[in-house]
């Protein structure tokens, strides 16, 4: 007689006999796709393995019909010459507070090249996320063949968005420049000055005063060319100072040129930078002038002071303009945070320097001696014979050797505060690229290749992750503003 366990036992494997069964004589709900791999050499590992593949407007426009309505209050944020690596170190230097860029929800990676080459310069990068085209090195909005292309701020003023432009370098520079001009010279940048003056955007906030000049005033424009009259002429308001910034807030201008130092703004350890706004503040004038109209707006906002302080391997200035970058965002955070219809997303357009942290940096060593070399070699002279012992004095707790004296007098005196600044970094567990002349030159001179970084938040925020090329980018704003570009 069978027990009680056997007759349980035998019951479940009947059951299980039973659905295996019936399981095999179903047809599988879906049928198993086997994908047409590309013949070897040729895949895209950007593009996914679809036998159909749709184009990237399409895509992107569809998904921000099933999510909503667009954005229309759309900043793109550019962190000029900034790598990862800067991210980490100023991290490193204030461990008590988060980045504003660690809370932003969405995180991918942007893949930037020129059309030769492997490493952007400014030109090319401000013109893939401007045009959606890769661009030349030196160049500023122009596609391959040297022929202008549309930028998408460009499209969208023609629409009836507002579009502004703020930059903590010149105005003329090549970041902003690529967003309203088109030359195929990014030094021409008195003809970039016309150009962005004709471009009508309604707010334009940097320094490069002196491109607006005429000669007969040390300016750059022709003698008798008075841009900031026919700026006047043409409806703008011309602030130069931080109170002329805040009475054209005050009273509802509707078009400001504001240009607020000769050339870049000063950096940070200049006591001048405290005379006029620095980027949080122009930010945030920006964002008030813009966010008056009916249709919405469309911001460029560059923390371009990052490049040329890793240019010179200045690691204190880089801290500073790092937390200079951290206020601007904390501001255009707030203000997207506070909307529906607002949407941030930052970019770097290239590297620059090549910084890395090893592993002698300690933050609290660091913060102790570190002083900006920029600003020290401005009152040093790598001829003086007694350099070493101002150096001591200058930067107490380091000692610096004959060979280290004789590396920092070698080399034209225009290397110096570079040169300065590599020395003292690597005896703060820093390094960067070798000096300028230790290694070949080339159309961007001191630039780095990696991937970039990108971050989004506000509306339509999903459509930022993930892996994508720079010239995507602006077509990924123009979908989450239910737009079509280029």
């Amino acid at each position: 007689m069978k027990t009680l366990a056997e007759s349980r036992r035998m019951l479940l494997i009947a059951v299980l006999i039973l659905v295996a069964g019936v399981a095999a004589a179903q047809d599988p709900l879906v049928a198993p796709v086997t994908p047409t791999l590309p013949p070897p050499g040729s895949a895209d590992f950007l593009t996914p393995l679809t036998p159909e593949p749709i184009p990237i407007d399409q895509a992107l426009e569809g998904r921000v019909r099933i999510v909503g309505k667009p954005a229309r209050k759309v900043i793109l944020f550019i962190c000029d010459g900034m790598a990862a690596s800067a991210l980490t170190f100023a991290r490193a230097l204030v461990p008590e507070r988060r980045l504003e860029l660690d809370r932003f929800p969405v995180v991918g990676r942007v893949i930037g090249k020129p059309v030769a080459g492997e490493v952007n310069d400014s030109a090319a990068a401000g013109s893939a996320l401007s045009t959606g085209f890769p661009g030349r090195n030196g160049q500023v909005a122009l596609d391959d063949q040297g022929e202008p292309r549309r930028t998408l701020f460009e499209e969208v003023r023609q629409r009836g968005f507002r579009v502004g432009l703020v930059s903590d370098t010149r105005l003329s520079h090549a970041t902003p420049a690529a967003f309203g001009a088109h030359v195929p010279d990014r030094a021409d940048e008195a003809e970039i000055a016309r150009q962005l003056l004709q471009s009508g955007f309604d707010v334009m906030l940097s320094g490069g005063l002196q491109v607006f000049l005429p000669a007969e005033e040390g300016g750059r424009q022709p003698r008798g060319r008075r841009l900031l009259d026919e700026a006047a002429a043409a409806g703008y308001t011309v602030a130069r100072t931080r109170d002329d910034l805040v009475a054209a807030a005050s009273r509802n201008a509707a078009r400001v040129l504001g240009l607020f130092a000769p050339s870049f703004l000063p950096y940070r350890h200049d006591p001048a930078s405290r005379d006029g706004p620095g980027l949080p503040e122009l930010t945030a004038a920006a964002l008030t002038l813009l966010d008056r109209g009916p249709n919405g707006f469309l911001l460029m906002v560059e923390a371009g002071l990052i490049d040329p302080v890793l240019h010179q391997s200045d690691p204190a200035e880089l801290l500073a303009q790092m937390q200079e970058m951290d206020k601007a965002l904390r501001v255009v955070a707030d203000f997207t945070r506070g909307r529906t219809d607002a949407l941030v997303v930052v970019v770097s357009d290239h590297g620059t320097g090549g910084l890395q942290i090893t592993g002698a940096f300690a933050p609290d060593r660091f913060l102790a001696l570190a002083t900006s070399t920029i600003g020290l070699a401005a009152r040093l002279d790598p001829a003086d014979p007694k350099l070493g012992d101002r150096l001591s004095q200058a930067v107490p707790g380091l000692t610096f050797t004959e060979a280290d004296l004789a590396f920092l007098r070698d080399g034209e005196a225009k290397t110096f505060p570079h040169r300065l600044g590599d020395l003292v970094g690597r005896r703060l567990g820093l390094a960067f690229l070798p000096v300028k002349g230790e290694y070949g030159h080339g159309d961007a001179d001191g630039h780095t290749g990696e991937d970039l970084f990108l971050h989004a938040l506000g509306c339509h925020q999903g459509l930022f992750g993930g892996v994508t090329r720079q010239t995507d980018i602006p077509r990924r704003l123009a979908a989450a503003m239910g737009l079509r570009f280029p």
